[in-house]
């Protein structure tokens, strides 16, 4: 199996054979293009605008991953107040027997 190397080289080998120069280099870039098509390269115009897309893509991931860790860091903060005003809440709460109902007021069980 021939490299695409070499099939360039044969490709350009039998066009420079009895051919004048304007078709030669016709020839040679028809031949350069289709081996260059069959290796699904990009174009330098794709490359760049890829290129950039991928900078911009970095960039905004580095921002997301900032803004991960700062949430992160203030979730912990938010979690720890839960958790001091649940136990609050709790040393607050109503007695055993009584429930406190909708409006705020506390009724026993005897008031159900």
């Amino acid at each position: 199996m021939n490299s695409p190397r070499e099939r360039l080289a044969q490709i350009l080998k039998d066009a420079l054979k009895d051919a004048p120069p304007e078709e030669l280099k016709k020839n040679a870039r028809a031949a350069a293009a289709a081996i260059l098509a069959r290796l699904n390269v990009a174009d330098r115009e794709e490359f760049d605008f890829r290129c950039e897309m991928l900078e911009q893509t970095a960039a905004r991931l580095r921002e997301l991953e900032e803004r991960i860790v700062h949430l992160e860091k203030s979730g912990k903060t938010a979690k720890a107040d839960k958790t001091a005003k649940a136990e609050k809440s709790e040393k607050t709460a109503a007695p055993a027997g009584r429930k406190t109902t909708k409006t705020g007021a506390k009724e026993t069980k005897s008031q159900k």
